[in-house]
């Protein structure tokens, strides 16, 4: 069983949000858990919450990305000065709200001078404080445009919290492709754990891409801890758990 969407339910806290879940959503989860040969979880918070099941194997596993793996990613000091922005609606609009209070000046010293959008657009009239820089509307592209595309540009903006980069499948494409991953979402650690991506490791932080000046290590960092949870060992764990439970059987 993979628990790509535990259910929550929000509790708000000034100044910052946390998730709970209900005591019967707890229960429910941790039935389905007990009944599974093997569990696997996309957040740090996903294994104290699921412990208590009769399961025997609880792991952490972040999604992977839709896009495959690049083998020989483009060396970053070869790559346009390009950004790319990608995902739902509802992010896209909370990203470049959030990209507004980069100057020109800013975009110049990150070595971007042009934002690629993919996506359905919407009225910017609603949301966007004007951007220095321009924005191609890619719209919807097909699938080997998108890898095309991630190997070819510098950076790529998400938004997620902390808890939640290890389950962005965006995050897992960029890594993917050696691009480098800047959150836009500020860095509170609620469920901090070891093999969780950090900032200033595996990602940056948009407040703090002024003044990290290696962005060659976060790509590469990025891409190794996505490799420790490639499709392959994902396989591999599946076939030894099964072959595991056939020898008792």
């Amino acid at each position: 069983v993979y628990f790509h969407e535990l259910p929550r339910q929000k509790i708000a806290l000034s100044p910052i949000h946390i998730t709970l879940l209900t005591p019967l959503q707890v229960i429910l989860c941790r039935r389905i858990a007990g009944l599974a040969d093997l569990v696997w979880v996309n957040q740090a918070r996903g294994l104290p919450l699921l412990r208590p099941a009769k399961s025997k194997h609880i792991e952490f596993m972040p999604t992977i990305s839709s896009f495959g793996v690049c083998e020989k990613p483009t060396f970053l000091e070869k790559r346009d000065p390009i950004d790319v922005v990608f995902g739902i609606e509802s992010k896209r609009r909370r990203m470049y709200a959030q990209l507004a209070c980069l100057a020109l000046d800013d975009w110049q010293s990150i070595g971007v001078n042009q934002i690629l959008d993919i996506g359905n657009w919407f009225d910017e009239t609603d949301c966007l404080t004007p951007i220095p820089i321009p924005i191609i509307r890619l719209g919807q592209i097909s699938h080997e445009e998108v890898m095309k595309l991630l190997n070819r540009v510098r950076v790529g903006f998400f938004t997620a919290s902390a808890e939640e980069v290890s389950k962005s499948s965006v995050f897992a494409a960029y890594t993917a492709y050696g691009v480098v991953p800047i959150n836009t979402e500020p860095y509170i650690a609620i469920y901090p754990d070891d093999f969780m991506p950090f900032p200033g490791r595996e990602y940056l932080l948009l407040t703090d891409i002024l003044t990290h000046t290696d962005f060659t290590s976060i790509a590469q960092f990025g891409k190794e801890w996505l490799q420790k949870y490639s499709p392959e060992l994902a396989m591999k764990r599946i076939l030894e758990q099964i072959n595991a439970v056939l020898q008792q059987s």
